[in-house]
């Protein structure tokens, strides 16, 4: 009588796995942080431009004009 005879090999992949998927999250992240950074870097550019004219616009309208409070309110 012949047996048939089988030989099994497992290879625990579960911290290689958790590995893999901490690696991609932080990829993730990382993407995130460089898109968050350019975002606040243009607002920065926007605000910059904004308080450059209010700066302008204060050269011609002094303490006692109607719009000089308004354009403070904006500058701050």
């Amino acid at each position: 009588k012949e047996s048939d005879s089988t030989v099994l090999h497992f290879i625990d992949l579960t911290a290689q796995k958790s590995l893999e998927a901490q690696f991609v999250q932080s990829q993730k992240m990382q993407g995130i942080g460089q898109l968050a950074g350019g975002i606040a870097h243009d607002f920065n550019n926007l605000l910059t431009a904004i308080i450059g004219f209010c700066d302008l616009l204060l050269l011609r309208h002094k303490p006692g004009d109607p719009s000089f409070a308004d354009i403070m309110q904006i500058k701050q």
